[in-house]
């Protein structure tokens, strides 16, 4: 039997005990990316205030050194990687609010 027809006969079975523990799986989840995504906001404003300015101002008046190439990367990422830690958490907690409405 694949995991995909179990899983499907454990919710037929136990319904109320698989939306309980996908619930908490996914409370735990939006938890974990709460706390990665303070962190990462904790980065960027030590950049931001570090260099006294957003990003976007940053690229616009950065040099061709390599240090500020360095910088520029690592800030960029952070903000990539907060803009789809913050989707990923909008996704969680609309799928959240619809499972818990069927219960």
């Amino acid at each position: 039997m694949t995991n995909e027809a179990l899983l499907v006969q454990l919710a037929k079975k136990y319904p109320d005990v698989v939306k309980a523990a996908i619930i908490t799986s996914i409370e735990n989840k939006i938890e974990h990316l709460e706390r990665e995504l303070n962190e990462i906001k904790k980065k960027i404003y030590r950049l931001e205030e570090e260099h006294k300015m957003k990003l976007e101002h940053f690229e616009k008046t950065m040099g061709d050194s390599f240090e500020e190439h360095e910088i520029w990367f690592e800030w960029k990422s952070l903000v990539e990687l907060k803009e789809n830690i913050e989707e990923e958490l909008r996704e969680l907690r609309k799928t959240l609010k619809e499972i818990i409405k069927e219960i």
